[in-house]
C-alpha cells in the first residue's frame, strides 16, 4: 500500500486513505470490502461493492418504468445472474464471491457498482477497477425489460447480463465490439457505423455471453476493443497490460493471473461452464457504521500544525450526528509512544461534537520528530480492538485521515 504525503501547500486538505482490516488478500477500489482472492492458478474471486441510489426497503416498493418492484429479491436475482454471466464469460476462471449492497447512494464515491432506478446516469471507466474515478453506473430503466413489462424475473436477467458485460470493461478494462449506427465521434475508443459486430458479450449482452476470440478476429475486422488493443479479448487478457499497445495505456488495464497464457483459438474452443458459480452471496448492509480515524503529526511545523488541526476540527464539523458516526484522534512525536487524543467516539450530539473538537484543539507541538510506522501501527491495532470487541462489524467504512510530516515514511506493512 502506498500512502501519499501531502506537500506543505496541501496540509489542510484530508488525505483519506481506506484501510481493510479484514484478513483479505488484495484490496481494490477504495472500499475495503471490494477485494480480489486467488484460490488457485486458474481461479480467482472478486467481491464487489454496490448500491442502490433509491430506497430498496421502500413501503410501497420503488419501481421501475414498468412496474418492478426494485426491492431486495430483484436486487439479489440481478446479482445472482451477473454472477452466472461473470463466470461463463471469463471461462470459469474468475467468479463472484460476494456483492455486498449499501442503501440510498451510501458510499457512493468508494463503491464499484452504482444502480440507479431511472434512465438518466450512465458511465463507466475502461479499466476503473481500483481507482478512485472507477465505478459501473446502470441505470435500470434503459434496459428494454424495464418498461415494456411488468416481468421481474425477466428484467433481473437482463440487469445481471448487462452488468456482467460492463464489468468487462471496468473489471478487465475491454473494450465494445458492436457497431453504432452513426460514428458520433471519430476517437478509436467510439463505436463506428463501419465496425464489425461480433458475437460476444461485448457486441450483446442479452444475446452473447463470451468474449472474442482469435478466430472471431479477421484482417477487416473493426472494432473499438481491436482499435485499442490489436487483439482479440482473450489475447489481451492472456497477456501482461505491459504487453499492450501504447493507444491503451490510459485505461492501466490490470491484468489477472488466472487469465495469463490462456487463449481459446476460436468460439469452437470455448468451455461456457454452467456451474461453478452457484456461491455466490448478495448481502445487505444495513445502517452501517463509517469510523474516521485522524493521525497528527505534533511534529508539523507551526503553520501545518495549526493547518491540520483546523482540517480535522472542520471534518469533525461536518460529521452526521448519528450512532453510527465514529471518530478517533491519534497523535505522535517526540520520545512519547502515539497518544490517543479521542478514543472511538459516536458524535451523537453537538455536545458529543464539540467534546471531540476541544481534543483536538488540546493537542500540543511536539518539535522532536517520531515514527509514522508506530503512529499506523497503534492507530490499526486499535480498530482491531474495535472489530473484537464489536464496535465495528463487517460492512462498516474506516478511513483513516493521515496528517504527517514531509519527511515521514509508512511501510507497506
Amino acid at each position: 500500500m502506498k500512502l501519499n504525503r501531502p506537500s506543505k501547500t496541501l496540509i489542510s486538505t484530508l488525505l483519506i486513505v481506506s484501510i481493510a482490516v479484514q484478513p483479505l488478500t488484495a484490496s481494490a477500489a477504495l472500499h475495503p470490502l471490494s477485494v480480489l482472492t486467488t484460490d488457485s492458478t486458474t481461479l480467482q474471486t472478486l467481491d464487489l461493492v454496490t448500491n442502490t441510489h433509491w430506497d430498496y426497503d421502500a413501503k410501497p416498493a420503488v419501481t421501475s418504468g414498468g412496474g418492478v418492484a426494485l426491492d431486495r429479491a430483484f436486487i439479489t436475482a440481478a446479482y445472482t445472474q451477473f454472477a452466472k454471466s461473470l463466470h461463463i464469460m471469463t471461462e470459469g476462471r474468475h467468479r463472484i464471491g460476494t456483492v455486498y449492497v449499501y442503501n440510498n447512494g451510501r458510499f457512493n464515491g468508494t463503491v464499484d457498482a452504482r444502480l440507479f432506478s431511472r434512465a438518466d446516469s450512465s458511465g463507466i471507466l475502461g479499466g476503473g477497477w481500483g481507482k478512485r474515478e472507477g465505478t459501473m453506473n446502470i441505470a435500470i430503466d434503459s434496459m428494454p425489460a424495464a418498461s415494456a413489462q411488468s416481468n421481474s424475473a425477466k428484467l433481473a436477467i437482463e440487469v445481471g447480463q448487462n452488468v456482467a458485460a460492463v464489468s468487462a470493461i471496468y473489471v478487465y478494462g475491454l473494450m465494445a465490439e458492436y457497431q453504432d449506427i452513426v460514428s458520433r465521434s471519430p476517437h478509436p475508443a467510439n463505436p463506428q457505423a463501419t465496425d464489425t459486430p461480433l458475437n460476444t458479450i461485448m457486441n450483446d449482452p442479452a444475446k452473447f455471453v463470451s468474449f472474442s476470440t482469435p478466430g472471431d478476429i479477421t484482417d477487416a475486422t473493426q472494432t473499438v476493443h481491436r482499435r485499442i488493443y490489436g487483439a482479440s479479448a482473450w489475447e489481451t487478457l492472456a497477456r501482461p497490460a505491459s504487453a499492450d499497445p501504447a493507444q491503451a495505456a490510459e485505461f492501466a488495464r490490470t491484468a489477472f493471473a488466472a487469465f495469463a497464457g490462456y487463449v481459446p483459438k476460436n468460439s469452437a474452443a470455448l468451455i461456457r461452464p454452467q456451474s461453478g458459480w452457484e456461491g455466490v452471496k448478495v448481502v445487505f448492509v444495513d445502517n452501517p457504521r463509517e469510523h474516521n480515524v485522524f493521525v497528527l503529526s505534533r511534529s508539523l511545523n507551526s503553520q501545518a500544525f495549526t493547518a491540520s488541526q483546523h482540517a480535522i476540527v472542520q471534518s469533525l464539523r461536518q460529521m452526521p450526528l448519528s450512532p453510527n458516526s465514529l471518530a478517533t484522534v491519534l497523535s505522535y512525536g517526540g520520545n512519547a509512544a502515539p497518544q490517543t487524543a479521542l478514543p472511538i467516539t459516536a458524535i451523537t450530539s453537538e455536545a458529543a461534537r464539540d467534546a471531540a473538537i476541544a481534543s483536538v484543539d488540546a493537542i500540543t507541538r511536539d518539535a522532536q520528530g517520531a515514527s509514522l510506522d508506530d503512529a499506523m501501527g497503534a492507530a490499526l491495532d486499535d480498530i482491531d480492538r474495535h472489530y473484537k470487541a464489536n464496535r465495528l462489524t463487517l460492512g462498516d467504512a474506516v478511513n483513516v485521515n493521515l496528517f504527517p510530516r514531509e519527511q515521514d515514511d509508512v511501510s507497506a506493512a
